[in-house]
């Protein structure tokens, strides 16, 4: 999560965040829609994206990040399902990646 620098594209913001946040660099950003946090106290609005990257970087500790966990995309719908996942944030992103299309789940094996 991150803001945006007046004038840069969203692409450019997406993949200054990862690279200050992350040190990752993204091979692909994927615009997912956008999201009013909360319509009783705020009127403003905030972009998703989901960003295919190669590698996780040391972690920027001054941006209260502790640490980057990688999970496959079944197991982060696992942890919002248990509770271990409840930022509304992360919650919307993936429910958006998984409309979009970019989660793939395989499909259940049918016994044959």
């Amino acid at each position: 999560r991150g803001f945006g620098h007046p004038g840069a594209t969203p692409t450019e913001n997406v993949t200054r965040e990862l690279r200050e946040e992350i040190a990752a660099t993204p091979t692909a950003v994927i615009p997912l829609g956008e999201l009013h946090p909360d319509t009783g106290l705020l009127a403003h609005k905030v972009s998703l994206y989901a960003a295919c990257v190669d590698r996780i970087g040391p972690v920027e500790k001054g941006e209260a990040i502790h640490r980057a966990v990688t999970v496959t995309p079944a197991e982060a719908e696992e942890m919002v399902a248990d509770g271990r996942i409840t930022d509304g944030f992360t919650v919307a992103a993936l429910y958006r990646a998984r409309l979009a299309g970019v989660l793939r789940t395989p499909a259940p094996d049918d016994g044959t």
